[in-house]
């Protein structure tokens, strides 16, 4: 947030400071943009309070000087996304599933993560326009057949739990479960609902930091 004021700052000029009170519902390292959201909310309240009136492409351009993830996140839309999160490409799904966002206590750095990722690492290449089409169509059975996250293995060497929540999820009857952008939190997918409120209620009397969520549409 204070980076993305400061960005907005030396762009537009303007001189005021801001008092800033954050109330967290995302947890730290747990691959789920929380930093990024919180980055993309002050741009949006900033352009409002100072009139602004900022066009898309500099929202983005703004956005992407604060982070990579930062543009999705201002227009909190579903999207195709490329370059380094500066091609945005929306648009619209209603998903028929219901997801389950289960994080140990222990987060991932998304740096120590990267310069973990080397050759000799077997690495899934998912592919994203086959899962774009399948959100667009709701193909649930397409969606679960092309998940996939290049982080994972990574991921897992730094936090053994890692893999120990995608077993739980696992085991409990999930379609697909993987974990989510550089983690640690691991994702379930599932159409039944008794089957989702079982493993949260099992998952949060263990100690996880456990969300039953939505995809946007």
């Amino acid at each position: 947030m204070v980076k993305a004021i400061h960005v907005l700052q030396q762009r537009y000029g303007f001189t005021q400071n801001f008092a800033c009170r954050l109330k967290k519902h995302i947890p730290t390292r747990a691959g789920l943009a929380g930093g990024s959201a919180d980055a993309a909310a002050a741009i949006r309240i900033i352009n409002i309070m100072m009139q602004l009136n900022m066009s898309r492409e500099e929202l983005i351009e703004v956005g992407k000087e604060v982070g990579a993830d930062v543009p999705f996140c201002i227009f909190n839309k579903p999207s195709y996304v490329e370059g380094i999160g500066e091609k945005l490409e929306p648009f619209v799904c209603h998903p028929s599933f219901n997801i389950l966002l289960v994080k140990p206590s222990k987060g991932v750095s998304t740096g120590e993560a990267f310069a973990l990722m080397d050759d000799e690492m077997d690495y899934v290449h998912p592919d994203p326009l086959a899962m774009r089409d399948a959100l667009i169509r709701n193909d649930y059975d397409g969606v679960i057949a092309n998940l996939g996250n290049s982080m994972e293995g990574a991921a897992v060497r730094l936090v053994k739990q890692v893999a120990t929540v995608k077993e739980k999820l696992m085991q409990a009857g999930f379609d697909g479960v993987l974990m989510s952008g550089s983690g640690s939190t691991v994702f379930g997918i599932t159409r039944d609902m008794t089957l989702l409120n079982g493993a949260m209620r099992k998952l949060k009397s263990e100690g996880y930091f456990v969300r039953h969520t939505q995809i946007l549409s």
